[in-house]
């Protein structure tokens, strides 16, 4: 195992994942909801529930020998009716001094996975020197556009506002263009391109069509990404609502410049203009997995425990082609659609994870619906999708 586990001895310990996962100078903060140190939730308002999430978030902090100041990206996920700016004044509180806010992603989801839970979040930290990237053809906003911190751009999520921070609306062609188009802008400000994007998360708002979707692969390929590299790992799922309505995506990513290999097990169905796994120095992002089997087809619609199984060993044979396993992996983000079960879903990963290491940092959200453009329309039945990070050695 090539990373450390972190978990603070001021708060819980939950056997069921790690709190955060160290790799050098780069964290991954599991997704804190609102427990107190006896595992026990908080209930009470937003502003109750933010307090106690960053409360763990700067315990994580402490425990690495970071501050916020060394926040790469923070995503937040809200249940429906939990306001955005409810939080502000509670961030505001744990970054005093700060005058802008760091990379963010703010989505609101179908559920977390209590009921009680109003909002969770997770972080990327950086504990090297870092540099603040805002594209100077680009509008600003209160939050910085990307931070790198050595060879490792962390960019926000990003939306369709235009150069004159209008809000630019049209169909998901339109957006997902000015989306790459900042891309482009932010990562050339970085000394780097979109062929240096390693990972991409895109969340939907709505389903697409398949004139969208072809229209987006096309786009993709023909303009943004260079055919002579491979395409970046990416996941795709549809939430409830973003920041604004007029907004039908946003999207955030990872680059890294340097050298990079794409891996896709020849066991496995992967769908076009995406990689499975993309390995970056000992840094291994893989795309959102699905129980889609050789051709593409959807196995055990409508049951989890079958679903996951398929997944995980999915993840274990797109990890071994880029020279891991999964007691590699240091953190994993799970999207379940509603009426999954989540009580299946943690005992197949239980059984499907190394009993003798610690087990990854973790975040879990409950979705609308699985897949984005990139995969076509999520199946009747698709309940689960997973990606991961892991460390090779």
């Amino acid at each position: 195992m090539h990373w450390q586990p972190i978990n603070p001895p001021n708060e819980h310990q939950n056997p069921a994942f790690s709190q955060a996962a160290r790799v050098g100078d780069l964290v991954f903060a599991a997704g804190q909801a609102a427990r107190d140190p006896s595992g026990n939730i908080v209930r009470g308002s937003t502003e109750v529930q933010a307090t106690r999430v960053f409360e763990k978030l700067s315990h994580i902090l402490t425990a690495v020998g970071g501050s916020f100041q060394d926040i790469l990206r923070l995503d937040s996920y809200y249940v429906p009716g939990v306001e955005f700016a409810a939080v502000r004044p509670v961030r505001a509180k744990f970054m005093p001094g700060m005058q802008v806010n760091p990379p963010s992603v703010g989505i609101t989801v179908h559920a977390l996975a209590d009921p009680a839970f109003g909002l969770e979040i997770e972080a990327i930290i950086g504990l090297g020197p870092k540099e603040h990237i805002n594209s100077p053809r680009e509008f600003r906003t209160p939050f910085i556009d990307a931070i790198k911190m050595g060879n490792i751009i962390v960019l926000s999520g990003h939306t369709s506002r235009g150069r004159d921070g209008v809000v630019l609306e049209g169909d998901l062609v339109v957006q997902t263009q000015r989306i790459y188009e900042k891309f482009q802008n932010i990562l050339s400000a970085a000394g780097a391109s979109m062929g240096d994007i390693v990972k991409i998360n895109k969340y939907y708002t709505r389903g697409t069509t398949e004139w969208e979707r072809t229209r987006i692969a096309q786009m993709q390929a023909a303009v943004f990404f260079p055919p002579s590299l491979p395409p970046p790992a990416a996941t795709g799922v549809t939430i409830g609502a973003l920041a604004l309505p007029q907004w039908d995506v946003e999207m955030s990513a990872i680059a890294v410049l340097g050298p990079k290999k794409a891996f896709n097990s020849p066991k496995e169905w992967h769908p076009p203009f995406v990689t499975q796994a993309m390995r970056a120095g000992n840094l291994v992002f893989t795309a959102g997995q699905t129980a889609r089997d050789i051709n593409g087809n959807l196995v055990g619609p409508g049951d989890t425990a079958k679903q996951a199984e398929v997944i995980f060993a999915k993840l274990a044979n797109n990890l071994a082609e880029a020279g891991c396993t999964l007691r590699d992996v240091a953190k994993l983000n799970i999207y379940v659609a509603p009426g999954a079960d989540l009580k299946q879903l943690r005992e197949v990963r239980a059984r499907s994870f190394p009993k003798d290491s610690p087990p990854p940092a973790m975040t879990l959200a409950v979705v609308k619906s699985l897949g984005g453009p990139s995969y076509g329309s999520a199946l009747p039945g698709m309940l689960v999708e997973v990606d991961a990070v892991a460390v090779a050695g």
